[in-house]
């Protein structure tokens, strides 16, 4: 069961209650002190559409609301999490494992949308023409998929972003990401990289062909840049400095914006309204663990729009793993005794650090039994303060197995048919 508290900007619609459900989810709160409700992982086939539809043409959407919300003890951030938002995420982060085809002379990825009624496609800008290699997704930096978030958290604060254009500096992306505490890189290093992400994020492309939904036509979109940038203006250097000492970009939203994050439009009946909440600390976690562990920053960004309110649908560790480490790497490890530990000691390194973030696996009791859990979640099944401390390690040493054995024989097998009832905050 997926744990966050119940709090949204959009109430449930109850004359189409299997597509419209409530869209914002606000956790910046501590845990401690609020209550949760159950919410059910989403399936990989899942359309976001939300509540927000023609049926709900009364209710006003939520105001904006600065990004970082430095009042509270718990920076958070807002941003657009339509379908077209979370597959440009997952290009970024799982760069050469997305199923790149040749198609028309380039690279294309096409992204399904309800058995294929609509359709997502992606391309990047000036991508590799030879179809004997790969995509120059390949080699775009994990950490570009940060940088999109952040874009994403700053369409939200616009006006009326279907015409509105966002600036960010290089100061503003440095404390988002956690550089100004980065004592191993000069200034140049830190612009260098930043303008880098910059650049590949604004080669990202997208038509869309989406189905009627409700009261809401069908619609299509031609190719245009997911994030178009408008101007990237470098700062002057200052004294005797022989490089620039900063840059300012200005940014503006693609078409996508019209039918996935226009408020106006929601109350029209002619299109959605579409953000959720997450923690602002994650966007620094993956920027700093994206090069020791990239798996672990793959499935934040992904589990990112994954919790979100819907139909219960209980995630696999396998397709949890294909997500974090690519079908490559879990065909290797199937055939290969060294890399089949290695990936599980990963696997599970990963697991702690998400429920270090708050992202607390919830496992189930029948295929996730305690024996074949990591050794840090086995340990949490000790009471706190038991009556008899003493009592627990000799009923333990009794068993057939103690909670510090090692793992048993056929774990492999035993984890590809475990699941996970969700993600959450631990109870």
């Amino acid at each position: 069961m997926m744990l966050f508290p119940y709090r949204s900007g959009y109430p449930s619609c109850q004359k189409c209650p299997e597509i419209c459900v409530p869209q914002v989810i606000h956790r910046h709160l501590n845990p401690k002190f609020r209550q949760f409700r159950p919410m059910g992982v989403l399936d990989l086939n899942w359309l976001p559409v939300g509540s927000n539809c023609s049926h709900n043409q009364d209710f006003d959407p939520p105001a904006h609301s600065p990004p970082r919300d430095k009042s509270s003890q718990h920076l958070h951030l807002n941003l657009a999490s339509p379908l077209v938002i979370w597959e440009g995420c997952n290009l970024l982060a799982q760069r050469g494992d997305i199923p790149w085809i040749w198609e028309g002379d380039r690279w294309t990825y096409r992204k399904p949308v309800k058995r294929g009624r609509g359709e997502l496609q992606f391309w990047l800008q000036g991508d590799n023409q030879d179809p004997t290699s790969h995509s120059n997704i390949a080699e775009f930096d994990i950490r570009s998929a940060c940088l999109h978030l952040i874009y994403a958290a700053k369409a939200t604060q616009l006006p009326d972003p279907t015409q509105g254009v966002f600036s960010l500096s290089d100061r503003d992306l440095a404390d988002y990401f956690g550089l100004q505490r980065r004592r191993d890189l000069s200034q140049h290093d830190k612009l260098t990289l930043l303008e880098r992400l910059v650049r590949e994020v604004s080669r990202l492309r997208v038509a869309i062909h989406w189905l009627q939904q409700g009261d809401i036509p069908a619609f299509e979109e031609a190719e245009h840049p997911l994030w178009e940038l408008v101007q990237f203006e470098h700062h002057p250097p200052q004294g005797s400095q022989p490089h620039p000492s900063g840059f300012t970009l200005s940014i503006r939203p693609g078409p996508w914006v019209e039918h996935f994050l226009n408020p106006q439009g929601q109350q029209q009946g002619r299109g959605f309204y579409q953000t959720t909440n997450i923690e602002a600390d994650w966007i620094e976690l993956a920027f700093r663990n994206w090069q020791q562990h990239p798996g672990m920053v793959r499935s934040l960004f992904w589990l990112i729009f994954k919790l979100r309110f819907g139909r219960q649908s209980p995630l696999r560790v396998s397709t949890f793993m294909t997500i974090a480490y690519g079908r490559t790497r879990l065909d290797r490890a199937e055939s290969d005794r060294d890399s089949r530990k290695r990936l599980i000691r990963t696997f599970e390194r990963d697991l702690e650090l998400l429920a270090d973030a708050g992202l607390m696996p919830q496992f189930d009791p029948k295929t996730y039994p305690l024996d074949i859990r990591p050794l840090w979640a086995r340990l949490q099944a000790i009471p706190d303060d038991p009556d008899d401390p003493s009592g627990i390690w000799t009923s333990d040493s009794e068993g057939d197995r103690s909670l510090l054995d090692f793992a048993p024989r056929g774990k492999w097998k035993r984890l590809k048919k475990a699941r996970f009832c969700g993600f959450g905050p631990q109870k």
